[in-house]
């Protein structure tokens, strides 16, 4: 995937989000090119509302909710070579699934298969797909509070039947049967009981756009992922600041355009900018759910039309 920038945005579907995004702004009359735009300093945006106008730097946006590279504090505690040894994971289709999304995996990006290898967690433009489906399948087959959440919750036969579908969905493993497929199954991620209770607190106050549910019911790849990186940063004694700010660093990798949304009704709902936004607020069940992006996105054209009524 090419970098993605105010003024040459993305191919594919990371920049088809961002771009459809710009487009619909600019078709609300309370929109106007600032006449101080400056190429060097990124595409600026005014916007009329009720208090005033609120410029908006495209460009800046883009980078703080999309850098070249995020390093999270986690490590990956050699569990990803676990996947491939118990054969979770099939290398060759997990390659060949990042490249239907036109990301390109790197023998970079491979190291972390390596024994007992236990560098941090880095994703980037061309390793999103990548790094999440690494997850996914973390969270799917670590023996977690959360899976026996679901289990006691949903009852093990309609478990099996999602978790079959979802994991065999990507093709990432050799089989969608369990035990192989691995759900709930592998020792991968021993928690104490305060650890446990950090990471069952935040996945029942958390959620992520693709689903409809709080993280303690992951019924998509991307649940199943979240709730990996919440167990591993649980494991590794960090505080639930800093996983929810692990959190709200990723997401945008995954829903760009959404969180563009977002990034653009805190500034204009809020005043706020995207640093200054709470993580724990961002990523919880209200905000980012499936409901929650609805009704953020519907805040935000509420006040983009207001704006347009402004002139």
């Amino acid at each position: 995937m090419e970098k993605i920038t105010s003024q040459n945005l993305l191919s594919g579907v990371t920049g088809i989000a961002v771009l459809v995004l710009v487009f619909q702004l600019s078709q609300f009359s309370g929109l106007a090119q600032s006449p101080n735009h400056d190429s060097k300093s990124g595409q600026e945006t005014v916007i009329k509302t009720k208090d005033g106008k609120v410029v908006i730097n495209q460009e800046q946006i883009l980078k703080e909710l999309l850098p070249d590279k995020k390093v999270l504090p986690v490590t990956w505690q050699g569990i990803p070579f676990k996947l491939v040894e118990k054969k979770i994971i099939d290398l060759e289709k997990l390659k060949a699934y990042s490249q239907r999304y036109g990301q390109t995996v790197t023998e970079g990006d491979l190291k972390i298969f390596e024994r007992n290898y236990n560098g941090n967690i880095e994703i980037t433009q061309n390793n999103s797909v990548f790094v999440y489906n690494v997850l996914w399948a973390i969270g799917f087959a670590s023996k977690s509070p959360v899976l026996d959440y679901e289990l006691e919750k949903y009852g093990w036969k309609t478990v099996k039947n999602l978790a079959g579908y979802y994991f065999s969905f990507a093709n990432l493993g050799n089989g969608s049967t369990l035990p192989q497929s691995g759900y709930n199954y592998f020792d991968f991620l021993p928690l104490s009981a305060e650890q446990e209770a950090l990471a069952m607190k935040i996945a029942g106050k958390s959620a992520v756009p693709s689903c409809g549910n709080a993280l303690l019911l992951p019924d998509c790849s991307c649940s199943y992922a979240v709730d990996a990186l919440i167990l591993m940063m649980a494991s590794q004694n960090f505080n639930d600041g800093q996983i929810y700010q692990a959190m709200k660093d990723v997401y945008p990798y995954r829903y760009p355009g959404l969180y563009v949304r977002h990034a653009l009704f805190f500034k204009l709902a809020k005043n706020q900018e995207w640093p200054d936004v709470n993580a724990e607020d961002l990523v919880s069940f209200e905000l980012s759910s499936a409901q929650g992006v609805a009704r953020v996105s519907r805040d935000l054209a509420d006040i983009l039309n207001q704006s347009g009524s402004n002139k």
